[in-house]
């Protein structure tokens, strides 16, 4: 047998798609994947991209049922305008929107996607698409954005921002509108909601913006809306895009079901067989091919009851599950049932059967109807068969009768809805089967009725449930009514829960009594407590112990509301009893707001709900068979109802008092507010009364980040101070300037910020002080006085308060009996300290000597001191002591050596020698076994002994580079003095004589110096000289000890005649008078006389030739005639 499975397989996908699912990469590439352009989706595609190229902006709304693809197409839209790659998977699909694909890679868009289901209905639209307008600025700007006071400053800054980005404009991709629309809970918030949404309109064009929102109906469905306001949105919102049937029936066919290779034929066939068995069957071959397994009914029946949809059950849910299976939803597969078996509209009910149970108006259908069916039916048919199809057929009738489309279904259309074969010979047999079984549930079980028609299968079958039960319910509510008595507390106690109202939270006030409340004061977050409570039952003692418990809690302030029973008495009360004292006592801590009495007929309408509430409570145990519906009809009342106790409620409060202290303040002239306004209206004077020097020294932030004090601590109090140099430290710049220094704790130029705290100046610091006067406290006994005290400090501004103290030093933070070092502060703030005592840090006289001290490093004199600061320079001069104290002795004993030398006998040695031992000494009062504050402050006391430091420190340091030249200078002496530096008295040498006495001069008393200048121009005069000098001297020797005057001798023992003579030499016979010795004894003593010469660079050293030619020198040669003869 061929099953389902054979033909068709279901592949996987994500049955429920949101634009959170944006955030993951695995699921935005599903979503890539699995996107399936439909016909009417290429059409609104087209339709949207077409109107992003063009410089205009729009809005657009896009109508489908849950399931329908309403996300996953918005989900494709953000992937396009934001990921240029994404366009690939759409064109392959659709190749004519490749034409889009150009103009809208060349614009930048800010994107931003909005699911109106994460939101709560009491939230209101406008704050909603700030909060994620805002939050993707910030994440594009690296920093936080924030909007200005009113709407349409916000949008300015906003649109500005966007051209600063260089952005095309903003889109704004809004999912299920319309369910958040119909969530509103009254008529104010929702037309807020649909202004805001003409405003976007109205602005589209010009920002340019573009809205598309996805709706399960068009917005004019949504709710109460004016033909003025509806015909706005119409005109503002042109667009209009439908995902319906179609859509849906071509995303089964190309998303949900594939069909299996070569299963075409089979699936025509039993297209054909079908058409034997029912030959009526309203389904062409086309689509029933294209839908196979599924039945066209179903797809028809689906899109008729959007009802049932909700979040997580949708269409593609539907499909998806009902075909491939769900064992945890206990569903079986329906791929191994037989290929002829189609997936028929009662499937819908089984589906959607919770949904169908848990809707008021459809309940009764299962609890009352099916249930009913389901026990009478195998009472009435043995036959399974039988069984099995009256089921399906009850089913179907009660899906006929929820949906909102009324549509006339026959005989003939549930027959050929079920499907089900008698015979496979006649198929009129199969048709009158089904109708057989039609007639026997209408004959032989209630609550169906028959609507003849021309032929017995064009009958119409219907089920009706209806019960009228309001004639009784509304007898029983006057008996209520008249046993109310006036003004009984159930009026107000038993009534306040169901209250709604656009203004006060009533609800919230009933449920226990008592609610948080907060507002903003002066930048700051302030909490609160209201209290609910019959006031005139409040005695004085338990108002005091509030006040005494408020001394240690974050509350900053009680709101006693009181009741709309017996108002006169409370108001009493109030004047008499409590407010005179409290005044003494605790000002600015209590406000008490009474009601206006209410009206005769306004508590005429408050018994009647009253008396539906009772009797409600009553039937609601009552099990016959009117019960349900008397029970539902009472609530519809109590639904009803609410609305108008709310404005009756409402109206009562907004006509009443507020008291507190001396004052009194009538409402009615205030109007209506919310609660939140109300709050930020009249609790500031309250706060302002008790604590009056907060506006002294508020912060202009309302709360740090987690990371925010850890990154204070390390960038800026760990240092003393901060450059805001790069984007990445503005967040920094914020708290500094928002925080730090309205506090007065920072100082700021341009963009250099450091840590100043002054107890002198600074009146928290001086607060703080006398706070210690006593002694060590705890951070928590500190802090609680600065939050209850006049300042009224919140946590954030005192830890930054008490951080500002420890790293200036004025405070030292221990944890028990230990001091805890700023190391410790800075890895781990405040936690761990347990106790606070006054700091050791230099007196402020003593630290304006800091910055003249010549000894103390130059980086070391600037910025701020504080603790840190102050334990860095200490452990800076211990550390250079060693040194310099070994530098000093060692050039004292260079002094010793030096003054022995003949050259530097009249430099003054006693005068820099005493210079030297009075720089030392400042030296010697380092003791590094001192604390840092002991140890620097006798270091710097010492210098103030000592007037002339800088001079003296200025010649040892002169002293110290002459000895870098010592060696030369002596070496200068000994050159220019050595006597065998002899200068001729001639006129060519009177140039280096006169230069030879001028540096000799330099070292005459007087004259001397250790000047680097002087001692630098003399070694210049001194190169000069010494060039000069070997010039002259390599000049003078040449001429007189080598050249050609030697040239001729030496050719002599060349001649003819000395070779005769030579030979002569050898004859013991011969003797002459001047023989070959005396002529070579004659040569020689020339020749010795040559010499050629020192080289320049011996002569930089050495004063003459080893020759010993002396400057000036002459040498006399003999005759070479006489030699010759």
């Amino acid at each position: 047998m061929t099953r389902i499975g054979d033909l068709v397989e279901v592949p996987e996908i994500k049955t429920v798609i949101q634009l959170k699912d944006l955030e993951r990469a695995d699921l935005r590439r599903m979503i890539l994947d699995s996107f399936v352009v439909t016909g009417e989706v290429s059409k609104s595609l087209e339709m949207v991209l077409n109107s992003l190229v063009k410089p205009e902006g729009r809005g657009a709304f896009l109508k489908g049922n849950f399931g329908s693809g309403k996300s996953h197409f918005l989900g494709m839209l953000s992937l396009l305008l934001r990921n240029p790659e994404s366009w690939a998977a759409l064109t392959q699909q659709e190749s004519s929107l490749e034409v889009f694909r150009q103009p809208l890679g060349g614009k930048k868009f800010l994107v931003v996607e909005i699911s109106l289901i994460q939101n709560r209905g009491t939230e209101f639209l406008e704050d909603i698409f700030l909060k994620e307008i805002f939050r993707e600025l910030s994440r594009r700007m690296g920093r936080s954005f924030e909007g200005k006071e009113s709407r349409k400053e916000t949008f300015e800054e906003v649109r500005k921002t966007l051209v600063r980005l260089g952005l095309s404009g903003l889109v704004l991709l809004v999912d299920e509108l319309s369910e958040f629309l119909r969530s509103k809970a009254d008529a104010h918030a929702y037309r807020e909601d649909i202004r805001f949404l003409q405003y976007l309109g109205e602005e589209a064009s010009s920002f340019p913006l573009w809205v598309v929102a996805s709706l399960q109906e068009w917005i004019e469905e949504t709710g109460e809306i004016t033909q003025d306001a509806f015909n706005k949105i119409k005109d503002r919102y042109p667009v209009r895009l439908t995902l319906g049937r179609a859509h849906i029936e071509e995303l089964v066919s190309h998303r949900l079901i594939r069909h299996r290779e070569g299963a075409q034929e089979e699936i025509r066939n039993i297209f054909r067989r079908l058409r034997v068995y029912f030959p009526s069957f309203p389904v062409d071959e086309k689509r029933f091919m294209k839908l196979y397994p599924v039945h066209p009914a179903t797809i028809t029946l689906l899109d008729r009851l959007k009802p049932l949809f909700s979040e997580h059950r949708g269409i593609v849910d539907f499909i998806h599950y009902r075909l491939k299976g769900d064992v945890e939803r206990g569903i079986p597969t329906f791929l191994d049932r037989p290929a002829h078996d189609l997936l028929g509209p009662s499937a819908i009910f089984d589906h959607f059967l919770h949904r169908i149970r848990e809707m008021t108006e459809t309940q009764p259908y299962v609890e009352k109807g099916f249930e009913y069916y389901r026990e009478e039916i195998p009472q009435v048919f043995k036959d399974p068969d039988q069984e099995r199809v009256a089921l399906e057929a009850v089913k179907l009738l009660i899906l006929f009768a929820i949906s909102p489309v009324e549509t006339k279904y026959t005989a003939r259309h549930m027959a050929e809805m079920v499907l089900f074969r008698v015979t496979e010979l006649d198929g009129q047999t199969n048709y009158q089967y089904f109708r057989d079984i039609l007639s026997r549930l209408v004959k032989e079980t209630s609550f169906l009725a028959v609507t003849p028609g021309k032929a017995p299968l064009d009958d119409r079958i219907s089920m009706d449930l209806r019960v009228d039960v309001s004639a009784i319910m509304r007898r029983k509510i006057r008996q209520g009514v008249a046993e109310i008595f006036p003004g009984d507390r159930r009026l107000f106690q038993r009534l306040l829960p169901l209250a709604e109202s656009s203004h006060i939270p009533f609800a919230g006030w009933a449920e226990q009594g008592q609610q948080k409340v907060s507002t903003t004061w002066e930048y700051t977050r302030r909490n609160g407590l209201l209290l609910l409570r019959q006031i005139d039952e409040i005695p004085l003692s338990e108002l005091e112990n509030l006040a005494e418990g408020w001394k240690q809690v974050e509350e900053d302030f009680f709101l006693i509301v009181g009741t709309a029973h017996g108002v006169e008495r409370q108001y009493e009360h109030l004047r008499r009893n409590l407010l005179p004292a409290l005044k003494e006592k605790c000002p600015g801590t209590f406000l008490f707001w009474v009601p206006a009495a209410i009206g005769e007929d306004e508590e005429g309408a408050m018994k009647e709900l009253l008396a539906v509430l009772l009797l409600q409570e009553k039937q609601r145990d009552d099990s016959s068979e009117g019960g349900p519906r008397a029970f539902e009809y009472l609530q519809n009342l109590l639904q009803g109802g609410k609305k108008k106790l709310g404005e009756i409620l409402t109206r009562s409060y907004f006509q009443g008092h507020l008291l507190w202290d001396d004052r009194q303040v009538e409402l009615s002239a205030y109007g209506f507010l919310t609660q939140e306004r109300f709050l930020r209206e009249f609790v500031p004077p309250l706060l302002s009364r008790r604590f009056p020097r907060h506006h002294r020294v508020h912060p202009y932030l309302e709360a740090l980040s987690p990371t925010s004090m850890p990154m204070l601590i390390k960038e800026f109090f760990a240092t003393g101070s901060v450059e805001i140099d790069d984007r990445q430290k503005f967040g920094l710049r914020t708290i500094l300037d928002s925080l730090l220094k309205p506090m007065g704790l920072v100082k700021a130029k341009g963009n250099h910020y450091s840590l100043q705290v002054d107890p002198r100046t600074n009146e928290l610091a001086a607060h703080f002080f006398s706070l210690l006067d006593k002694g060590v406290q705890t951070p928590e006994a500190l802090y609680w006085a600065f939050r209850k005290g006049d300042y009224g400090l919140l946590r954030y501004p005192f830890e930054a308060l008490v951080l500002a103290l420890i790293f200036s030093g004025n405070i030292i933070p221990y944890q028990g009996q230990r001091k805890k070092g700023l190391e410790d502060v800075s890895r781990s703030g405040l936690q761990g300290i347990t106790s606070l005592g006054k700091g050791e840090i230099l007196s402020e006289e003593i630290r304006q000597l800091i910055p003249k001290h010549p000894l103390i490093p130059e980086k070391m004199r600037k910025g701020t001191f504080t603790l840190p600061s102050q334990e860095t320079l200490w452990n800076e001069v211990k550390g250079m002591k060693e040194a310099e104290v070994e530098s000093l002795r060692n050039l004292l004993n260079r002094v010793g050596w030096a003054s022995s030398f003949q050259a530097f006998k009249n430099l003054p040695w006693d005068s820099l020698r005493r210079d030297v031992e009075d720089v030392l000494a400042q030296w010697e009062e380092v003791k590094v076994s001192f604390p840092a504050r002991e140890g620097l402050e006798r270091f710097l006391l010492a210098s103030a002994r000592e007037p002339f430091l800088s001079d003296k420190l200025r010649r040892v340091e002169e002293l110290m580079n002459f000895f870098d030249q010592a060696e030369r200078v002596l070496f200068v002496h000994q050159y220019a003095g050595d006597p065998r530096l002899s200068i001729p008295d001639r006129p060519e040498f009177a140039g280096l004589r006169k230069e030879k006495e001028e540096i000799l001069g330099f070292f005459e008393k007087g004259r001397i110096s250790i000047d680097a200048e002087k001692t630098g121009d003399l070694m210049k005069r001194f190169q000069e000289f010494r060039e000069r000098f070997i010039h002259a001297y390599t000049e003078a020797h040449r001429r007189s000890r080598s050249g050609e005057q030697f040239a001729p001798y030496e050719k002599v023992r060349k001649s003819r005649r000395y070779q005769v003579l030579a030979r002569l030499n050898q004859l013991e016979m011969i003797s002459v008078p001047h023989n070959l010795s005396s002529v070579d004894r004659s040569l020689t003593s020339v020749l010795k006389a040559q010499c050629n010469g020192p080289s320049p660079e011996s002569l930089q050293n050495n004063l003459r030739c080893s020759c010993g030619f002396a400057l000036g020198e002459e040498v006399s040669l003999p005759p070479l005639r006489e030699m010759e003869e």
